[in-house]
């Protein structure tokens, strides 16, 4: 049986609206700075209502990694960490709904014609995806800019990793070995975006805190980066 609906493209015969698809949209917005520290680590812990499927960016001036999230019900919970006090500005990118927020009461509306859920509103800002790369873990700075954007949010994978384990015959002070490669980046301005994927050890009972492995190159994290020019 044939089906029908709506389908606009664009002129490179892109689909770019489809009845039953829903792009994600901007839904909300917010500030956040570290709630505590341990282990050198600032962090950040904090929660955002929202789908499963939903996308969360940030933007921030200073460095931080994305070191875990989860999701339960319509609660995401989110660790940032940082090398120093930090504040980040969040973007909640969720399937779009009916608001009272827009400052305009007209446009195009699309529902599904089965289920009613809306498809698209063109009162809403939706994630306008414009970079996608790869970072490894080379304790080397990226930087990528993207051009005609002057203002960005990145989108990390949750990539942070940290691993202990125990030299073998080892005793004492050094008889385990704690690894941490963490995906940090930052958002200076002008449409660009810097990572830098760090390893670290600590040598268990050191006193010395950790050490940077420089000769680490495997591994890594990629990164999304959304144009948010003009969405406030």
């Amino acid at each position: 049986m044939a089906s029908y609906g709506l389908i606009i493209r664009n002129k490179n015969r892109q689909i770019i609206i489809d009845e039953n698809y829903r792009n994600q949209a901007i839904r909300y917005t917010g500030f956040q700075s570290q709630t505590g520290s341990e282990l050198g680590y600032y962090f950040a812990d904090f929660s955002i209502a929202c789908s499963a499927s939903a996308v969360i960016g940030y933007k921030t001036s200073g460095w931080v990694a994305l070191q875990r999230q989860s999701h339960s019900g319509n609660i995401r919970t989110i660790r940032l960490i940082s090398r120093s006090p930090f504040t980040v500005q969040w973007f909640c990118f969720d399937t779009p709904t009916l608001s009272s927020k827009y400052s305009i009461n007209y446009g195009l509306r699309i529902k599904n014609r089965v289920t009613g859920d809306l498809v698209f509103d063109s009162r809403a800002r939706y994630l306008r995806v414009k970079l996608l790369f790869d970072a490894k873990a080379d304790n080397q700075i990226t930087s990528r800019v993207v051009q005609g954007v002057t203002d960005i949010c990145v989108v990390p994978t949750q990539a942070f990793i940290g691993h202990q384990e125990e030299v073998f015959g080892a005793t004492g002070p050094n008889h385990y070995v704690a690894w941490e490669l963490a995906p940090f980046f930052n958002t200076p301005g002008g449409g660009t975006v810097r990572t830098q994927v760090q390893v670290y050890y600590t040598l268990d009972g050191d006193t010395g805190g950790s050490y940077l492995v420089t000769n680490f190159s495997s591994g890594g994290s990629t990164f999304l980066v959304s144009d948010i020019s003009n969405y406030f």
